[in-house]
């Protein structure tokens, strides 16, 4: 009989997998460092997948930037237009001025679903048809035990 953390385990790889399938057919990929970093850790009975902090701006969009004067603005964009957003727009094969993505997102923020991203990354990875199936093998398991220990009790 397998253990809750065996089954927390398969559970993690089959919905990582499925993750960056998605991942890849929604057309986020840029760095590809989102599947690379992308990892689980389990115990007896707990389970944690850990993705990028940038995970939450997929789903849910990036608020515009909360100080709305120049010099914030400017500091901002001068930062986010020479690190991240250089290397996204370069990733991504865009001819695009990396610090007029960074004034946008600054200004306007990041609205999502929008015409690229429709904002399901995880409601389509994590379903309630994949955490039913979950939540089964976890009750035939406890069952499993429960009726074993049964048993065991009864022979003594």
């Amino acid at each position: 009989m397998e253990s809750i953390k065996q089954i927390l385990e398969e559970w993690a790889i089959d919905r990582e997998k499925v993750l960056i399938d998605n991942y890849h057919k929604k057309g986020l990929k840029a760095s590809g460092n989102f599947e690379r970093t992308l990892h689980h850790t389990t115990t007896e009975n707990e389970l944690n997948i850990i993705g990028q902090l940038y995970t939450g701006a997929l789903v849910l969009g990036r608020k515009q930037n909360t100080k709305q004067d120049t010099e914030s603005l400017r500091k901002w964009v001068g930062w986010a237009g020479s690190t991240f957003l250089k290397d996204w727009v370069q990733d991504k094969g865009l001819s695009l001025n990396s610090y007029a993505v960074a004034w946008s997102i600054a200004r306007k923020g990041i609205k999502v679903p929008n015409q690229h991203n429709d904002g399901r990354l995880l409601l389509d990875t994590f379903t309630k048809e994949s955490v039913a199936t979950l939540m089964g093998q976890i009750s035939k398991n406890y069952i499993t035990t429960i009726k074993s220990d049964i048993q065991e009790s009864w022979l003594k």
